[in-house]
């Protein structure tokens, strides 16, 4: 009972591990694919921001 009681821990382990690392990784990726698909903020040129002058 004991081989297959460490056996089944052994299992249970190894697929949490590779469940957390999936998840992990899925979670970093759309995280990343986030990020980078946001558009950038729009420049302000030098233009844009001086006051006309009036004569």
């Amino acid at each position: 009972m004991g081989i297959l009681l460490g056996f089944l821990k052994f299992i249970l382990g190894v697929s949490l591990a590779i469940a957390i690392l999936g998840a992990s990784g899925f979670y970093g990726a759309r995280y990343l694919m986030t990020r980078l698909t946001a558009p950038p903020e729009r420049p302000v040129f030098p233009e844009e921001t001086a006051t006309p002058v009036s004569d």
